[in-house]
């Protein structure tokens, strides 16, 4: 009987991690899933020759 117990404690340890970390990833898929996307626009761009011949 007492190995059902343990049994038991683990088993309900195991779901309860689970529960936590299904919650966690759902959180940052929602946060991924509703992201905006931005459009932008290159303003300035930047150019230096390297001692070796090569622009940067």
């Amino acid at each position: 009987m007492t190995t059902f117990w343990v049994g038991l404690g683990i088993l309900t340890s195991f779901g309860t991690l689970c529960f936590f970390v299904a919650r966690q990833l759902v959180g940052r898929l929602r946060t991924v899933m509703s992201s905006i996307a931005v459009v932008v626009r290159c303003i300035r761009r930047y150019s230096t020759e390297g001692s070796e011949g090569n622009t940067y």
